[in-house]
């Protein structure tokens, strides 16, 4: 394995931070850990270079990247709806009107 990019942090009292836990909660009724995963992504590009409070967060990666590679589509509908929810817990807009079960 060969390193292809820097890590980043952000700040666990970032917006961002708390508003991607609130939609996970309302999603999928778990409370998210705050923690850090060994993925290469563009993330750490918007932190470090352009300065911009930047998380991630996606479908279930048990069957990611294998010989025999799949996403259950419940789990991208799910991710869907996190993220929906996420830009209205950043945003702010109460009453969304969202139905997630």
């Amino acid at each position: 394995m060969k390193k292809v990019r820097d890590g980043y942090r952000i700040n666990k009292e970032d917006k961002a931070v708390k508003a991607l836990q609130e939609s996970v909660r309302q999603v999928r009724g778990i409370d998210l850990p705050l923690v850090g995963k060994k993925l290469v992504t563009d993330a750490g590009i918007f932190v470090k270079e352009m300065n911009i409070p930047t998380v991630c967060y996606g479908p279930d990666q048990s069957k990611a990247h294998g010989e025999v590679e799949y996403v259950k589509t419940s789990e991208l509908e799910n991710t869907i709806k996190v993220y929906l929810q996420f830009i209205h817990e950043y945003l702010g807009i109460k009453n969304s009107n969202i139905s997630y079960r």
